[in-house]
C-alpha cells in the first residue's frame, strides 16, 4: 500500500491500515526503526474502556458466558479488519 508525503512531511495513513490498527483521529502511533532500515508502525496502547458497549447490540435475555463474549468480540474484530 502506498501513501504520498505532503510538503509539510505529513502522510495520510490508508483506511485499511487505520482500521487494522484500530486508530482514530488524535490517536498516537509509535514508529520503530530497525538497524536494517525497516520501519514498523505500532498500534497505540488502548484502554479497555474504548471497547465498552461492544456487546450491547446482542441484548441476551441472560448473562453471556466468557466463551460467548470471546466469540462475539472475535467476530466484531474480524469485521473491523476486513478490507
Amino acid at each position: 500500500m502506498k501513501a504520498t508525503i505532503t510538503s509539510k512531511g505529513q502522510v495520510t495513513i490508508p483506511k485499511p491500515v487505520r482500521d487494522f490498527l484500530n486508530i482514530n483521529k488524535s490517536d498516537q502511533i509509535d514508529f520503530t526503526i530497525t538497524k536494517s532500515g525497516k520501519v514498523f508502525v505500532e498500534m497505540p496502547k488502548q484502554s479497555i474502556a474504548r471497547h465498552g458497549g461492544m456487546l450491547t447490540a446482542y441484548k441476551p435475555d441472560k448473562a453471556l458466558t466468557i466463551e460467548q463474549m470471546d466469540k462475539i468480540i472475535q467476530e466484531e474484530l474480524i469485521q473491523k479488519v476486513k478490507p
